[in-house]
């Protein structure tokens, strides 16, 4: 039985820039995990104070190409929405405020989480998150109002290794420095 072109050409995860064994160690999977119940934790804190807030986390989103082959997934998405009641007025010359509508609006927006234990290369990953930017595209804030907002999405890479964060930012990703039981983060 011979091997498909994917696998002879190192195969899709290796091509879009995971390192082999990458993806199924205990160190990755571990921050995944400690990542996700920061986020449950930090969200259910804000929901307190703003009720209208909801939101979700998804593990390994799929990335595809416009043909619909995989590209690689995005270890953990946040998804957040708000949902409130807007009032726009406007004064008049008499000098007396005349309501002009009330709506609901809704705010959505999307973070994407890429989790490295270890940041083997740089250009790798960096080439990664790319590779991912140019096929999720823009995702679109709609307002039931009718008015849109188009914004990128925020990726932000999650690691205990911290020697890349300068060029990592620099190139509007964030990074979380985000340690291991028995890590420390390094800080500038």
């Amino acid at each position: 039985m011979s091997k498909s072109p994917a696998l002879r050409q190192g195969g899709l995860f290796q091509r879009a820039g995971f390192k082999k064994g990458e993806l199924s160690t205990p160190k990755h999977d571990e921050i995944v995990i400690l990542l996700d119940s920061y986020i449950h934790l930090v969200m259910d804190r804000e929901r307190e104070r703003f009720p209208q807030i909801t939101y979700r986390t998804i593990w390994e989103l799929p990335v595809s190409d416009s043909y619909g082959r995989a590209v690689g997934n995005i270890d953990l998405t946040l998804q957040i929405s708000i949902s409130y009641e807007a009032q726009w007025e406007e004064r008049n010359v008499g000098g007396t405020w005349k309501k002009l509508r009330q709506n609901s609006v809704s705010l959505f927006d999307v973070m994407h989480f890429e989790v490295k234990p270890e940041i083997r290369s740089i250009g790798e990953l960096i080439r990664q998150i790319n590779k991912y930017r140019s096929h999720i595209g823009n995702f679109q804030t709609s307002y039931q109002n009718g008015f849109t907002k188009y914004a990128i999405p925020e990726f932000i890479v999650v690691s205990p290794d911290s020697r890349f964060e300068p060029i990592i930012r620099s190139q509007g990703v964030g990074f979380f420095c985000f340690p291991r039981p028995g890590l420390s983060c390094d800080l500038p």
